[in-house]
């Protein structure tokens, strides 16, 4: 209990952006979980200093946690947490520019969320690998993987992420295909999801 209330402690002041304190509450988490061996609670507290670490900006030191954590999820056997964990490297890759790495992630995930069902996970991972093949200009599979990505976001009634492809496959139209009669359309749909669940357009 102890590890956990300096976990959630560390939470806290992350969340206050008081990143001196917040790295000192996970590390004192971390002794204690390493004590008790709870291969969980540690991936969780290297999952958190890899998250205080790229909200700084320290890409590097952010991955080298995240892969700490990736290691231990993969040792467990935790394929929800796994497939996550590469989401988010994923994400920072992205953030980054770097597209190829980022790509590699996204679609290892991808095959995880696939494999166990995870559907929203599934649909925010083609979302990403689509969004990146339209940065390369790969049109035709940033077409697929986003349209397949609207599918599963409407099958699953999730108006967040329908209005995350449409803003999409909005600009892959627009900057892509020069289409922009079909991109406005396109972005007049996500206004209109997006507005269902109160996110200012």
């Amino acid at each position: 209990l102890m590890a956990t209330a300096y976990y959630n402690l560390g939470l806290f002041c992350s969340d206050m952006s008081d990143f001196p304190n917040a790295k000192d509450y996970y590390f004192k988490a971390l002794a204690l979980f390493s004590e008790l061996d709870d291969n969980k609670g540690i991936a969780g507290i290297y999952v958190a200093l890899g998250t205080m670490y790229q909200s700084l900006n320290k890409t590097e030191k952010a991955l080298n946690y995240y892969s700490k954590a990736l290691q231990i999820e993969e040792y467990v056997n935790n394929n929800k947490s796994y497939s996550s964990l590469l989401s988010k490297m994923g994400n920072l890759y992205y953030s980054i520019l770097n597209n190829e790495k980022a790509l590699e992630y996204y679609q290892q995930a991808l095959k995880i969320t696939e494999k166990l069902g995870l559907k929203i996970q599934t649909g925010s991972n083609l979302n990403s690998i689509g969004t990146i093949y339209s940065d390369l200009k790969e049109n035709d599979k940033a077409k697929f993987h986003l349209e397949k990505a609207l599918k599963i976001a409407e099958e699953i009634n999730s108006d967040r992420l329908k209005g995350q492809i449409l803003i999409n496959l909005s600009m892959l139209y627009a900057t892509n295909y020069l289409d922009y009669t079909k991109a406005y359309q396109i972005q007049k749909q996500a206004i209109q999801t997006l507005r269902k669940i109160n996110i200012p357009s």
